[in-house]
């Protein structure tokens, strides 16, 4: 896990800490979307702090094996979080992308649409990176059938290189 990651790892926590503590029907999504947007601002000025610095801060929506329970089963909150996250790193100046797939961004946030870069995983050699990067282009094969692009946002970015022998490292190609 990337040092960004463990940063934003513990905003989501908390919201689902949050989810399990109190009654959120009593809280406006706007306002815990504006909690999680501050959250998002000091993840990144403590990264700064510590040297780290970045173009696009990009968010990992996945879910996490082995315990697939990391997200909240409220969909509705998972997206509040995205969305704060990403309002809030827009207000520093910054850009926000997320990472993730069609299937793990459907269950996660119900296809919650954003206009965030996106970076997609999946393709298998380079050829299949380029075409994934066309406007409205189409994932066939494992592991799901689709458009590339998970929430209608850009495709900025394909992790490819998912064949035999698959290298030690992921490799990524831009769009």
């Amino acid at each position: 896990m990337y040092p960004e990651d463990q940063l934003l790892v513990s905003l989501w926590k908390s919201a689902t800490e949050l989810d399990r503590s109190i009654e959120l029907q009593r809280l406006s999504v706007d306002c815990f979307a504006k909690a999680i947007a501050a959250a998002a601002q000091y993840a990144v000025n403590y990264a700064a702090s510590q040297g780290a610095t970045a173009k696009v801060w990009w968010l990992d929506v996945e879910l996490f094996p082995p315990n697939p329970n990391y997200w909240s089963s409220n969909q509705q909150v998972n997206a509040a979080i995205i969305q704060g996250a990403l309002d809030g790193l827009q207000a520093m100046g910054t850009t926000g992308g997320i990472y993730s797939t069609i299937t793990q961004w459907n269950a996660i946030t119900g296809g919650y649409p954003t206009s965030a870069p996106e970076w997609v995983p999946g393709a298998g050699p380079l050829a299949q990176a380029v075409t994934w990067c066309q406007p409205g282009a189409l994932r066939t094969g494992n592991p799901a059938n689709g458009t590339v692009a998970f929430s209608h946002g850009p495709v900025w970015l394909i992790q490819y290189g998912y064949v035999s022998p698959q290298p030690p490292f992921d490799v990524d190609y831009s769009c």
